[in-house]
């Protein structure tokens, strides 16, 4: 009996992932496009992209942790799978990897992250470091 009621499950599952085309134009757990979908052809469904700190200041020689948050269009929702690249206005000043902000020397640095050619930033102040 529980065989049955997982087979039950992980068929409504699939057969609801698999039907979102107007709203999702990849594939489930593939994550690959869906052949068609008018979604591939605008871009995705990414409307902004926010980038989430709790302070927007580090330290020399520091790491701070940067989060994202993205946003879909209205009425939609957002793709299965979505690739964020992270850049530094001044790589002499900050540098970012997948988030990871290491100040490098006293100055300013506007982060940004991109998805689907949707770009958020932040101002991060690199600062001396406190002891």
């Amino acid at each position: 009996m529980i065989n049955r009621h997982l087979m039950i499950g992980v068929g409504i599952t699939l057969f609801a992932g698999a039907t979102g085309c107007g709203a999702n134009c990849y594939q489930p757990f593939s994550g690959d496009p869906i052949p068609g979908c008018q979604e591939n052809i605008r871009g995705g469904a990414v409307a902004s992209v926010s980038i989430l700190v709790s302070s927007d200041s580090v330290e020399v020689g520091q790491v701070a942790v940067l989060n994202f948050e993205l946003r879909p269009p209205p009425g939609k929702t957002l793709p299965y799978s979505v690739t964020v690249s992270w850049e530094s206005s001044d790589t002499s000043v900050a540098v970012v990897e997948n988030g990871y902000v290491l100040g490098k020397r006293l100055g300013v640095a506007t982060i940004s992250a991109t998805a689907r050619g949707v770009v958020g930033t932040k101002v991060i102040t690199v600062t001396p470091v406190y002891k």
